[in-house]
């Protein structure tokens, strides 16, 4: 089964986002409000949350420090249109896997939507000595 990535976008600007995500083996959900993303992330269950941080948006930074609270293990990838130093600050208390400040490049953010959404099989298979590029095995023999 494929994971789940919940997608909050508050400033419309998600298409961009939501276009990475099936490249990453994903199955992209889109929330518009905090209060959807926390209802979706108790009913699905995520692998993954993508946060877009609008500039101004004090709360969603206390919605994002609601959501480490109620699934701290949940791996968080969080863009934001700004940073100020004390955002920055917030934001690293938060412990995401990925923080970037916009603009952000596609590759460097697929790379990281892929690295979050791999389960921990996915990521050992990678590491092992006989393991290809694409995934797969080499055969022995």
């Amino acid at each position: 089964m494929e994971p789940t990535v919940l997608l909050y976008e508050s400033s419309g600007d998600a298409d961009s986002l939501m276009a990475i995500l099936p490249a990453c083996g994903c199955v992209p959900v889109k929330v518009a409000t905090t209060e959807a993303l926390l209802e979706e992330i108790s009913v699905r269950q995520p692998g993954v949350v993508l946060f877009s941080l609008a500039p101004g948006r004090e709360d969603d930074l206390v919605a994002l420090r609601f959501l480490r609270r109620v699934a701290p293990d949940l791996p968080l990838v969080i863009v934001a249109g700004e940073a100020t130093l004390e955002i920055r600050r917030a934001i690293q208390a938060l412990r995401p896997v990925y923080f970037a400040v916009r603009p952000v490049e596609t590759a460097e953010l697929h790379d990281a939507l892929c690295a979050a959404c791999s389960t921990p099989e996915d990521r050992a298979a990678r590491h092992r000595p006989d393991a290809r590029a694409d995934g797969s095995r080499a055969a022995h023999g």
